[in-house]
């Protein structure tokens, strides 16, 4: 339950950073999520790349965002000892990759990073 109350917040906090329109530009989200994602913030990094994807359901790059925070997830996890966290994480990183190169084929950072993805589920085991 902390879980789902802790994304509605970051939820939230995205629809203000965005500037509270009702029709937010989603490479703008996108790219403040990137913005988030390289300053380390994953958390904030996820509420603004599902931001993103509300306004554009077929918007590759969010969902390679969304990916990337959940491996980083895994590995934080997996750093900390806790492997079934890393493995929820990794399987929720798939989803979106998975997601990703269903919206985009081709893309080739989708196809880098689920490569990324793959190699630490094999070192997991999960």
């Amino acid at each position: 339950m902390a879980g789902k109350i802790k994304i509605c917040v970051i939820l939230l906090a995205a629809v203000v950073l965005a500037g509270c329109s009702a029709t937010t530009d989603p490479l703008r989200v996108y790219n403040r999520g990137v913005v988030e994602y390289n300053n380390g913030h994953y958390a904030n990094a996820v509420g603004m790349f599902k931001l993103a994807l509300e306004s554009n359901r077929e918007y590759s790059l969010p969902m390679i965002g969304l990916a990337r925070c959940y491996l980083r997830f895994a590995k934080d996890s997996l750093g900390q000892g806790n492997k079934t966290a890393a493995i929820k994480n990794i399987e929720e990183s798939i989803y979106w990759i998975n997601q990703a190169i269903d919206a985009d084929p081709g893309n080739a950072a989708a196809s880098q990073t689920k490569t990324e993805i793959l190699q630490l589920k094999r070192r997991i085991g999960g």
